[in-house]
């Protein structure tokens, strides 16, 4: 799988299917920080999130460890588009709906497996009770 990356001069984000949120049962631990498509324009995509650097890109990374999942990213298509509407942080922003799962219609998911829970939460003194599943290199 490829991600597409943006840096938008004030946030970096990552394009990631909402569908594969759902698979990961993840949707309900991305911050309103990131966002949903909602047209069809390549910045803009329905079926999409685009996860926001700070808050949610480590959850969705960790979801993809966890279960046996690779990624590889693509810097160029979305940031080429960008700079090519000359676009700035909150003008793009505005035209996209801010993530809530109580906007994902049409969309289903379970729980979040227990030790990838573990996993997002974990605090500094937890950090030797976080286990991954097959993390040996």
């Amino acid at each position: 799988m490829t991600i597409q990356t943006l840096d938008s001069g004030f946030n970096d984000y990552w394009k990631v299917p909402v569908s594969l949120l759902c698979e990961l049962c993840i949707v309900e631990y991305i911050s309103n920080f990131s966002y949903i498509g909602n047209s069809d324009t390549l910045l803009n995509q329905e079926g999409y999130a685009y996860l926001e650097m700070d808050a949610d890109i480590l959850v969705f990374a960790k979801a993809m460890k966890y279960n046996d999942k690779t990624f590889n990213y693509d810097h160029d298509t979305l940031q080429t588009e960008y700079f090519v509407k000359d676009l700035y942080h909150d003008e793009w922003t505005k035209a996209l709906t801010h993530f809530d799962v109580e906007k994902l219609e049409g969309y289903s998911w379970g729980e979040i497996p227990e030790g990838l829970l573990k996993a997002i939460n974990y605090n500094e003194n937890d950090l030797e009770n976080v286990v991954l599943k097959d993390c040996e290199n």
